[in-house]
């Protein structure tokens, strides 16, 4: 289309049980020389319509899957289409290797998780209306069986159970 010539209108699209089962996928980062591998990947989308009968009605896509091992599941409530929008997300996972992040800490930072699992309860809500944008977080990160190394190898933290509570 000629550039100077305004946008057209969106098109308009209803989809219906979208699924995807049992999906896998690797990523091979080769700058910190390690494979991420995601397995079982579920995807589900019941239902998305920009059609004008639907813009009130909830999306609820869900997602979940195991990264390296560790599961997750997420899942969202939404009206994306609708005057005022507005997105509840979830997120749950459960036993996350934290020595799987020494790859991306820099190296200036001089501390290493040697082991230590993390747990997460996550819930995001995302409004827009007239008045503006809110996001808000609240949920629970559990650090369990923590111990953290120094530059020279030496142990500076440790712990059995940590939990964070987040309250928006």
């Amino acid at each position: 289309p000629d550039p100077k010539s305004p946008p057209g209108a969106a098109p308009k699209f209803a989809l219906y049980n979208l699924k995807l089962r049992g999906g896998e996928f690797r990523f091979d980062d080769r700058p910190v020389a390690r494979q991420q591998r995601v397995t079982k990947l579920n995807v589900t989308l019941p239902f998305l319509s920009n059609l004008p009968a639907d813009l009130e009605a909830n999306v609820e896509p869900r997602v979940a899957f195991l990264l390296n091992g560790t599961p997750f599941d997420s899942g969202a409530v939404a009206t994306p289409f609708a005057q005022a929008r507005q997105a509840d997300l979830t997120l749950k996972f459960d036993g996350y290797q934290l020595e799987a992040l020494q790859a991306y800490i820099p190296k200036d930072l001089h501390l290493r998780p040697q082991r230590g699992k993390l747990d997460g309860q996550l819930a995001l809500r995302f409004t827009q209306d007239d008045d503006g944008s809110r996001v808000t977080l609240r949920g629970e990160l559990t650090a369990r069986d923590v111990r953290v190394l120094g530059a020279g190898g030496q142990p500076v933290l440790s712990w059995q159970a940590l939990k964070l509570g987040l309250n928006e």
